[in-house]
């Protein structure tokens, strides 16, 4: 009588690499920090004026710390997950958004650390462009994603159906790719990413809405 044994699972390398990313982002920080101004800008308005200062001692490392928070739940969150929510069913996916999500954060920290020291940097264009390759990506990964208590579209009525869970993860897919390409684009076009970045939260209450009708259509 044999005794069954579990599939061994396959090594994942996307920790690492978001940790490396991530290290890098502290690098650019402590390299630059010596020429940073006692206060430095940490947002700009619609026009890409500067409209919000911190000491640099805490401004010039929000950038990093969330790259290591983002990281920190990377690597958490899969020893969090409940039995038969696992994240390793679609560690494919979930590798391309957790790693989506650090590089997005690497880019706007770069991007604002060395327009702290001075460098002319068109950063409402690269922080646009960045969140909206960020939603395309998650978009392209969303209808691969399965049932989980952590990532996607988590309402009452995704987690309690598996046909709502498929069906709203593959509209919001659509929606995703397609509202992270409008606001990339319209990232370049000064104020019109306030347009852009509208669209995009609009189309993440969609799936919302969406998971509840066909919830109802589905249980009657």
């Amino acid at each position: 009588m044999t005794t069954p044994t579990s599939t061994p699972r396959s090594a994942s390398y996307g920790p690492w690499i978001a940790l490396a990313i991530t290290a890098l982002v502290f690098a650019v920080a402590l390299v630059l920090y010596p020429r940073m101004p006692e206060t430095v800008p940490t947002h700009w308005n619609a026009w890409g004026e500067v409209d919000g200062t911190m000491p640099k001692h805490i401004g010039a490392f929000i950038g990093p710390g969330t790259c290591a928070f983002v990281l920190l739940l990377y690597v958490a969150l899969p020893r969090l997950s409940g039995k038969g929510m696992e994240l390793e069913r679609f560690q494919g996916a979930y590798d391309a958004i957790m790693l989506a999500l650090v590089g997005a954060m690497a880019v706007i920290s770069i991007t604002v650390s060395l327009a702290e020291v001075g460098y002319e940097m068109p950063t409402l264009p690269i922080v646009g462009c960045a969140i909206g390759v960020l939603f395309a990506v998650l978009g392209n990964f969303m209808g691969k994603v399965q049932r989980n208590a952590f990532v996607g579209i988590r309402t009452p009525w995704t987690l309690s159906n598996e046909e709502v869970w498929l069906r709203t993860h593959r509209l919001a897919g659509k929606l995703f790719v397609a509202g992270g390409v409008v606001m990339a684009v319209s990232s370049f076009f000064g104020p019109a990413i306030i347009v852009g970045v509208l669209l995009a939260v609009g189309l993440s209450f969609v799936p919302i809405v969406y998971s509840y009708v066909l919830h109802r259509r589905l249980e009657g």
